[in-house]
């Protein structure tokens, strides 16, 4: 409900129906720790991704895209976030239980061009 007109997320499965709202639940852990260290959910997320890494001894370094001046300074401040092991705890299962596909499925259009 949040999202600008014209915002393609608004027909990605996984931001529609009951999907978003199953998945915007699932945000309040990220939330919370986001407050707790005075900095946004993207930023924790960020840092989840960073600290993740070092949990299974890779070398990893996220690629935000972004086209605003404002989100790169917030992207970069996220490399300053470090995340308890608990804080890390309460990420981790997240990821599995995101609701929808990535994408629509798009197969009845690439059936339709042959």
């Amino acid at each position: 409900k949040d999202l600008a007109e014209g915002d393609f997320r608004k027909h990605q499965p996984r931001f529609t129906g009951e999907n978003a709202r199953t998945n915007a639940a699932l945000l309040e852990p990220v939330h919370k720790i986001a407050t707790a260290h005075g900095a946004t959910a993207a930023q924790v997320a960020l840092a989840w991704v960073q600290q993740r890494a070092g949990v299974h001894g890779l070398n990893v370094v996220p690629i935000p895209g972004t086209r605003k001046r404002g989100r790169l300074l917030e992207n970069v401040a996220a490399t300053r976030l470090t995340l308890t092991p608990d804080e890390l705890a309460a990420l981790e299962p997240i990821a599995d239980r995101v609701a929808g596909d990535r994408y629509p499925d798009m197969s009845s259009t690439a059936a339709a061009r042959e």
